[in-house]
């Protein structure tokens, strides 16, 4: 089961959360961690790495753009651990492909996009125990994770272009 953290290293995106998280799973040997992305904390993210011997994770650095699919189209399960982020467009690429997404409440796009135990989860901040227990629900259980494949496949219909003309068009109608 491979799990993706996909974005800048910085402190606002919290990927440390995303390497503790590997670390909690160290002994786990059907996960493999997998971060795409550059930045300042690059660094602490590599002495994390090395200083907790986590094996279970590759660091790949920048990825560019065109490369994105092919990440997605591998993987099981997007986290996304930021302590903010307006919207989180990850998760639009994470659903595209399928993939159910487990990020904070402090995204954006949770509000839109994630339905716990049906497109995936949210959880706090920094609380790592609890993003491991969410994990754990939706890689361990084949049942699940595969009913979360089909509702986001339903929840991706609810938003195309012609959807957002109209509900555009409603708001102005409104005014």
């Amino acid at each position: 089961k491979i799990l993706l953290f996909f974005g800048k290293l910085i402190k606002r995106k919290r990927p440390i959360d995303f390497l503790k998280l590997a670390k909690l799973n160290l002994n786990n040997k059907k996960f493999h961690f997998v971060m795409i992305g550059d930045g300042n904390l690059m660094r602490d993210c590599k002495m994390f790495i090395k200083k907790n011997k986590l094996k279970n994770i590759s660091l790949l650095g920048f990825a560019n753009q065109s490369k994105l699919r092919q990440f997605y189209n591998i993987s099981d399960l997007l986290i996304l651990p930021s302590f903010y982020e307006t919207w989180g467009l990850t998760i639009n690429e994470a659903f595209a492909a399928g993939i159910p997404a487990i990020c904070t409440s402090h995204c954006g796009a949770s509000k839109d996009l994630i339905i716990n135990k049906k497109t995936g989860y949210t959880y706090n901040v920094g609380d790592i125990k609890d993003l491991k227990k969410k994990t754990d629900l939706i890689l361990n259980n084949r049942k699940l994770s595969s009913q979360m494949k089909k509702n986001i496949s339903k929840r991706i219909k609810l938003y195309n272009k012609q959807i957002t003309v109209n509900s555009i068009l409603k708001i102005l109608n409104e005014k």
